[in-house]
């Protein structure tokens, strides 16, 4: 009785360390597999870790194993940060990423997916609106998170890119009602005044950068908000808050030589204005940075004369369709040509005899010729007598 008690006891145990064995050699195996991926990339061989992965993923999608989602998932998120970080396929990476959230919504990489989608929208694609979206699901999804300001400020960003300032400004001010010690709360007020300057409300521009100084910004965002209130006094026509907002930015401004060059353009309208012998320029005038104008109405434009209406052009007429043409009729084959018969070889001429020169009959030598005697003239002809007319 007890040895068969034994053998039962046994076969339990067995039973029972097999079904806690098995599964955990499937997680090993499994994990170890995901391991292998993750050496690729440690290697640099970043286009072949991107073929693991994604095979690794379909073999998941096949399998029943109890984890086999969760490694999917692990997978397809790894194929889309390789995309995303060096091989340099946004639009690819975004649709990955989201198939892992699908596929894990709880998963401990879910947060940074969304996140790297969103910023492949707007730093790599520019898809602004895009990017809102997921910068506001972001903080809509995990809103416990320290730095889910930093999102909201984002969205707020993202809607100024599109020119959208009226909804920029309205996601600012959710930041700084919700995050109202936030860290990100001077940027959004910088932001706001922004918003204001670039739709041409200056005087609401200008308040609202006084609000911002007056709330003692860190030392980069305080230089940024001086030296758009100095523009906004500038367009205003206020030059002595212009100069000395100017002069307070100059020290910690990120871009120094910007200031220094629309302090010159303000000290030279300055000078113009106190020069009695030179005209009063207008206060936007030497203006360096974002200079705005307004826009003068168009003139209005005469009515053109009234054309008069074309002729109807006659219809054409139509053109007769063509005769058909008869098949043309076959051409009988060549009667085959005889073969030519061969010529017989022409029989060899002989050389012919050597003609002797004849030779050229000799020529008599003229006989020469006796000179003619020449007849001498006698120098002086004797004149003849004249005969006399006188009578004997």
């Amino acid at each position: 009785m007890s040895v068969g008690r034994v053998l039962v006891a046994l076969v339990l145990a067995s039973a029972i360390l097999a079904g806690v064995l098995v599964p955990a050699c499937v997680d090993n195996d499994l994990e170890a597999r995901f391991v292998e991926g993750l050496d690729l990339i440690y290697e640099n061989r970043y286009a072949d870790a991107e073929g693991y992965f994604l095979a690794l993923s379909r073999e998941m999608s096949r399998s029943k194993q109890p984890d086999a989602f969760a490694y999917k998932a692990r997978s397809l998120y790894q194929v889309g940060r390789l995309e995303h970080l060096y091989l340099n396929h946004p639009r690819r990476a975004v649709r990955r990423l989201r198939e892992a959230i699908k596929t894990n919504p709880q998963a401990d990489f879910a947060f940074d997916a969304r996140q790297q989608i969103a910023g492949i929208f707007l730093d790599q694609i520019g898809d602004y609106r895009a990017a809102a979206l997921e910068f506001e699901r972001l903080v809509h999804d995990f809103p416990e998170r320290s730095d889910a300001d930093r999102y909201q400020y984002r969205v707020a960003q993202c809607y100024f890119l599109l020119k959208d300032y009226d909804q920029a400004r309205t996601e600012a001010r959710i930041l700084l009602n919700r995050w109202s010690n936030g860290k990100f709360q001077h940027e959004a007020r910088l932001l706001l005044a922004n918003a204001y300057y670039l739709e041409g409300r200056l005087e609401e521009a200008a308040k609202a950068h006084e609000q911002l100084l007056v709330a003692s910004p860190k030392d980069s965002v305080r230089a940024r908000s001086h030296f758009e209130l100095g523009m906004c006094h500038q367009e205003l026509g206020d030059t002595a808050s212009a100069e000395k907002a100017y002069l307070s930015a100059l020290k910690d401004h990120p871009r120094p030589d910007l200031v220094q060059m629309q302090l010159a353009a303000l000290r030279k309208q300055i000078a113009q204005a106190e020069d009695p012998a030179t005209p009063l320029t207008s206060p936007t005038a030497g203006k360096v940075y974002v200079p705005r104008t307004k826009t003068k109405p168009k003139a209005e434009t005469k009515p053109k004369a009234e054309t008069k209406p074309r002729t109807k052009t006659k219809p054409r007429t139509k053109t007769k369709p063509k005769a058909e043409t008869k098949p043309r009729t076959k051409t009988k084959p060549k009667a085959e040509t005889k073969p030519r018969t061969k010529t017989k070889p022409k029989a060899e001429t002989k050389p012919k005899a050597e003609t002797k020169p004849k030779p050229k009959p000799e020529t008599k030598p003229k006989a020469e010729t006796k000179p003619k005697p020449k007849v001498e003239l006698p120098a002086q002809i004797p004149e003849a007598p004249s005969k006399s007319t006188s009578s004997p």
